[in-house]
């Protein structure tokens, strides 16, 4: 199969994306990662290399919600939030590695008692 232009052009939009998310000096150029990872998605719908089909087939509510625990995070970050929550926690948490992982796990279980493993796994990964 003869590689048309669309699809030349959203190989070459991969490699700069993938290039801007390992050198983040790049993605500054683009405004940071996330209008970068934008931009690729709207060269390769502009192109015709995703077909408008796959690109309704996505699933959109849990892309929204991996880019609002973005938006929080860089909030939590920003404010000092972050630095706080963690002098908190290396004060009250155990300093064995077992008791520590104890902890965690209750922590863990508490959280996907009330929301989905999809959304505590958003939330608690980072």
């Amino acid at each position: 199969r003869q590689v048309e232009p669309g699809d030349a052009l959203a190989l070459v939009g991969a490699a700069v994306t993938l290039g801007a998310f390992a050198y983040l000096p790049l993605a500054n150029v683009f405004g940071g990662t996330a209008p970068t990872a934008l931009l690729f998605v709207a060269v390769c719908l502009g192109t015709g290399a995703i077909s408008r089909q796959t690109f309704n087939a996505y699933s959109w509510h849990l892309l929204f919600l991996i880019g609002g625990g973005n938006a929080l995070g860089l909030c939590v970050r920003n404010s000092g939030l972050l630095a706080v929550l963690t002098h908190a926690a290396k004060h009250h948490l155990a300093s064995s590695s077992w008791a520590l992982t104890c902890e965690l796990l209750l922590v863990l279980v508490a959280a996907t008692t009330f929301v989905s493993h999809t959304v505590a796994a958003l939330v608690l990964m980072p």
